[in-house]
C-alpha cells in the first residue's frame, strides 16, 4: 500500500498524536502553547489540498548514543537524484563528502505544506512505523521554522 501524508493526516487524531509531541518538546514550561499550535497545525493541514510530488517522504533513524530509550529520527524528501549528479557550488561543498551512489536527502523544512501533503510516504517507512508516528515526525519536520507554514521571514 503507498499513502501520501494528506492521506496518513486525514486519518489520525489529536488525542493519538499528544503525547508524542509532548515527548519531542523539550521546554516543560510552554508545554501546553506549544502542544495548542501542533494541534493547529494538524488541523490547517487536514483542511489543505495535496501538490503532486515527485519525492517521497523517508526516514532515517540517527544512531544517538547519548539516549537509548529513545530512536531519533530524520525525515528527508527524496526523489532519486544521486549525491555525485549534483553539480556547482552544492557539490564542491557539500555533496562530494556524502555517499556518490546514496540519493540526495532533502530537508522538508523549506518545501511548501502543500507539496509535503502530496508526498507519499516511503515503502519502507510505511511499513516499519505506526502512521501516528509518521505523522508526528513529519509535522515536526515541515514546522521545524515556522508552525504556520509561512516561510517569507526566513528568504
Amino acid at each position: 500500500m503507498m499513502a501520501t501524508l494528506k492521506e496518513l493526516i486525514d486519518i489520525v487524531d489529536w488525542k493519538d498524536l499528544k503525547e508524542s509531541f509532548a515527548k519531542k518538546v523539550l521546554e516543560d514550561e510552554n508545554l501546553d502553547n506549544f502542544l495548542e499550535a501542533y494541534r493547529l497545525a494538524l488541523e490547517k493541514l487536514k483542511l489543505m489540498e495535496p501538490c503532486s510530488s515527485n519525492m517521497r517522504i523517508v526516514f532515517k533513524i540517527i544512531d544517538d548514543a547519548d539516549d537509548e530509550d529513545y530512536e531519533k529520527i530524520e525525515v528527508y524528501g527524496k526523489n532519486g537524484d544521486l549525491n555525485k549528479d549534483q553539480t556547482g557550488l552544492d557539490y564542491k561543498y557539500h555533496y562530494q563528502y556524502l555517499p556518490p551512489n546514496e540519493e540526495v536527502a532533502y530537508a522538508l523544512d523549506f518545501i511548501s505544506w502543500n507539496e509535503c501533503l502530496g508526498m507519499e510516504i516511503d515503502k519502507e517507512t510505511l511499513n516499519k512505523y505506526d502512521y501516528d508516528v509518521i505523522v508526528v515526525e513529519c509535522i515536526w519536520e515541515i514546522t521545524f521554522y515556522s508552525l504556520s507554514g509561512n516561510f517569507e521571514k526566513f528568504k
